[in-house]
């Protein structure tokens, strides 16, 4: 049930590209808090 809804969450994730820095960030959504930032977009 959990993995259901980290699936579902995770398919209205929106990512970008940060030029100055080559990094990615993510975030999702709806869920206030949860964000990422990295070096690849895996």
């Amino acid at each position: 049930m959990l993995a259901s809804y980290i699936d579902q969450a995770m398919e209205q994730a929106v990512y970008e590209i940060i030029e100055d820095e080559k990094t990615y960030w993510g975030e999702i959504p709806g869920l206030q808090g949860a964000w990422a930032r990295r070096a690849t977009l895996e």
